[in-house]
This record gives structure tokens, sequence and C-alpha cells, in this order.
């Protein structure tokens, strides 16, 4: 098990470290005063939840992640979140796929609270193979799977929801789509910035 903190209220640590620990991304903020980020990280190598909390309005986006991440806003709210034609806003007791892992995207974050747990999409074939099921699983919409606490919606309650999981191979509309942000020019490490106003450890178990 390991496990990764981070604090900072520096702009350019924050991103430098966000970067680092998820994909590469460009972060901005209007809000004067802190703009302090804190996020605390526990997992293995498939599977890791993150805690984080923002104490301003950050706008960021972000390359493609290559993982599946869910989000469970806990306090303030994620608007103008936005990628290859969708477009949302949610808040506290939401539960939502960010987006597909192969697709960027791009949202503001309002002073808030949130959980996220990334996934290897392999994961998704290990638990969802089907008649044949030697095809991965494709992750090719945005469905909301709990909206303000509620019970989940049905298939069709969200607009691209038809579009939920499709295997590799079957042909779609947003199957082989690339827009957005070019991927970074090197491999991610999980090394993680030592200098300016941001802390991070990591801790293995």
């Amino acid at each position: 098990m390991e496990s990764l903190t981070f604090d900072s209220d520096d702009l350019d640590v924050t991103e430098d470290f966000l970067s680092r620990a998820y994909a590469r991304m460009r972060i901005a903020s209007g809000t004067p005063g802190s703009t302090r980020a804190s996020i605390r990280r526990t997992g293995v190598p498939s599977v890791s939840v993150d805690e984080l909390a923002l104490d301003f309005e950050m706008d960021y986006s972000v390359t493609p992640l290559g993982r599946v991440c869910l989000c469970v806003v806990h306090e303030g709210t994620v608007r103008d979140h936005g990628f290859q034609g969708v477009e949302d806003s949610f808040g506290p007791g939401d539960v939502v796929l960010f987006a597909p892992p192969d697709l960027p995207y791009a949202e503001r974050i309002c002073n808030a609270r949130y959980n996220i747990t990334m996934l290897d999409p392999a994961l998704l074939s290990q638990v969802a193979t089907g008649p044949g099921g030697s095809r991965p699983v494709r992750l090719t919409g945005h469905p909301a799977a709990v909206r303000g606490g509620g019970a989940a919606p049905e298939a069709d309650d969200h607009p691209s929801a038809r579009h939920g999981a499709q295997r590799s191979g079957d042909r779609g509309p947003a199957a082989d789509s690339r827009h957005g942000l070019p991927a970074p020019g090197g491999e991610r490490t999980g090394r993680v910035p030592q200098h300016g106003a941001g802390r991070a450890r990591r801790r293995r178990s």
C-alpha cells in the first residue's frame, strides 16, 4: 500500500505536482487570497483513492488520464465540466465519471472537497466480460452514477449514458476520437516536487 500527501498555496507548485500525479495539465485561478490545495492518496498500482480539498476556484484542462476516474463531491461544486461535446456541472452527493480514459477534459473546481477513485481500465475487462469476453471494455460516455445522493438513474436519464460502455472493436462515434491538449512529451513518473511552498510526502507500507 502506498500513501502520498501534498499541501501548497503556490499555483505553480500545485500545477507541477498535479501534472506528475495525474497527467499534464494547466491550472489557473482568479481567486484573491489563499490558493491552498491539499491532496492525500492511498492505493496500489491498479487502484488509488485521492482525497482533495481546494479552498479557491481553480480552472484546469488536462490531457487524457489513461485511467477510469470516478469523482464523489462532498462540498463545493465542479462547474463547466466538458469533454468531446459533453458539458455538465455537479455538486455535493454527485458521483460521476470525469471522462473516458483516453480523452482530455476541462472544468472549474469551486471551493470543493471531493474524492476521486482511479482504476486501471484493464480491471473493467476482468469484471465485465460478456459473451466471447476477450475484448477489453471501453468507456465512452459520462453517466452520473448518483445525483445529489439519490438513487442511481436509469440508463437513459443522462443524454450520453447510452454510450456508457463499449467493447474495443465495436465501432461507435466516440470510440477513436482524440481532441484537446497534445499528449505529454514523456512518460509520467511517480516523482513529486520537493521545492517551493508545497510539501509532498510518500509513504509505503
